[in-house]
């Protein structure tokens, strides 16, 4: 399957950064304060901006305010409301660091329009249909934008592929055509939504 097959309701713009608007940004973001995330998920995350609402009833907090997006987010966010189907600027940013070794979970979708950048390193997705069978893999090049529409977001789960294979496994098949799994380096992901409803 080459990129522009990429079934209905998803959109890879590569490129999106430059190298040293890359190397910027992970600046900015090592000058931030991460929070660990569960030990079998093996990644570090920082959030900005309003909670998902599934999420706030495990917080246990009352506020679903974050704290304003950053800065260094403004760019990105003002790209985002016109090249991503947005019907308004993301207000939500979850940003997650994954190293080797990590098992990331499936991470169900919520019927809204995600936009994910990846950096550093190329991203390796798995993505499953909700509700009868529907199975495939993309490897979203570094510095690219993976864009879900809320639709397809609605219809398909998704998760990050480790490294490592079962004994006696295959490698996944990507859409690039190469093994899927986690690099043997660092790889940040940067995940925008739209929350708030206005």
């Amino acid at each position: 399957m080459a990129f522009d097959a990429l079934p209905s309701g998803v959109r890879l713009l590569p490129e999106l950064i430059t190298e040293e608007q890359e190397s910027a940004l992970v600046a900015a973001l090592d000058d931030g304060v991460w929070e660990d995330g569960a030990r079998d998920d093996g990644h570090r995350s920082q959030q900005f901006g309003w909670w998902r609402p599934q999420l706030l009833a495990q917080s246990g907090q009352p506020d679903r305010f974050l704290g304003a997006l950053p800065d260094w987010a403004a760019p990105l966010v003002s790209r985002l409301h016109v090249l991503a189907p947005f019907d308004y600027a993301p207000d939500h940013l979850v940003v997650r660091e994954l190293v080797p070794g990590a098992s990331p979970q499936l991470r169900k979708g919520e019927g809204r329009t995600v936009a994910t950048l990846a950096l550093l390193n190329d991203l390796p997705v798995r993505f499953r249909k909700r509700e009868g069978s529907g199975d495939w893999h993309l490897s979203q090049p570094r510095r690219s934008l993976l864009v879900l529409t809320e639709r397809f977001d609605r219809s398909w789960d998704r998760t990050i592929l480790p490294t490592g294979l079962p004994e006696g496994g295959q490698p996944h098949v990507t859409v690039a055509g190469h093994p899927a799994g986690l690099p043997s380096g660092r790889l940040l992901t940067l995940t925008f939504r739209r929350v708030s409803e206005s």
